[in-house]
């Protein structure tokens, strides 16, 4: 098919264009990394690329025709002399809008996965959010074991340091709600969330927990004692007469830091021999 951006741009006419001009093609048809392709695997990337859009292109195309309302057909025209006709309108060129639209990249997410899941994560010291999903027919179970009306409550743990709960609060949620943020105020603490039925009576009935996490703290760290680099008086006194490199040199400074591991390295050698040398060492034993 002639619209095709595979059959316009082969293999054979990506080899004969400048790297400039395939990169320049590679932009306009988004494809990403291309910068640092060399042309050989430019062309192939850039060419498989191209393949893929024209897949994702013809399958937009059928699933608009499969919306489409069907239509009763049209009715029938009387013939017209040729020289009455007027000339057919030329197809429309393909739309180079909807050859860039993002979705080829990969398909829809799910809306659900069939899978019972409550998941807490951490959005700051101070909030929490979690999103789940729930199966129908788990909740219809469920439900069903309570003699009365019963409704989703999302219940927040919060743990002590052996895991065990140190305090619970519970929060009602709408029957369609599949997400919640939670203020919970209490920085650095350990937590985890339950999903449950309960009723007017109190029962309460589980129907998933979540993961463990832990709040970070909402200050700066407590420790703060000093570690310093230690560095003899002789190290130091080779690193003052070592030659400093002139502003602007890229090639002095990158001297200048190979000295400086080297220097380091025979530092770190040195140690290692005196170690491995002292008497109560593996090495310093005498057979």
């Amino acid at each position: 098919m002639a619209g095709r951006l595979s059959d316009r741009y082969s293999l054979t006419t990506l080899a004969v264009l400048r790297v400039a001009d395939l990169r320049a093609l590679a932009r306009e048809h988004q494809l990403i990394g291309a910068s640092a392709l060399r042309k050989a695997e430019l062309i192939t990337a850039l060419h498989r690329h191209l393949v893929h859009l024209d897949a994702a292109a013809a399958e937009r195309g059928r699933e608009r025709a499969e919306r489409l309302p069907v239509q009763a057909p049209p009715p029938a025209v009387a013939a017209v002399p040729a020289s009455e006709t007027t000339p057919a309108a030329a197809p429309p060129a393909d739309d180079p809008g909807a050859m860039r639209d993002p979705s080829w990249y990969a398909p829809p997410l799910a809306e659900r996965y069939g899978i019972d899941r409550l998941t807490l994560m951490v959005r700051d010291p101070h909030w929490l959010f979690c999103y789940w999903e729930l199966r129908p027919e788990l909740l219809a179970a469920v439900r069903a074991e309570f003699p009365g009306p019963s409704w989703t409550v999302l219940r927040i743990l919060h743990l002590d340091e052996a895991e065990a709960v140190y305090d619970t609060w519970t929060i009602d949620i709408g029957g369609d709600a599949v997400s919640w943020y939670v203020n919970t105020g209490r920085p650095g603490a350990r937590f985890r969330a339950e999903l449950g039925l309960t009723d007017a009576d109190g029962r309460y009935r589980l129907l998933v927990a979540s993961n463990t996490v832990t709040a970070p703290m909402d200050a700066p760290s407590a420790r703060w004692d000093e570690e310093w680099v230690g560095v003899s008086r002789e190290v130091w006194e080779q690193i003052e007469r070592m030659p400093r490199p002139f502003p602007g040199s890229v090639a002095g400074w990158d001297q200048f830091r190979r000295d400086l591991a080297r220097l380091g390295a025979e530092r770190v050698g040195a140690s290692e021999r005196l170690s491995a040398a002292a008497p109560g060492s593996a090495a310093g034993k005498r057979s």
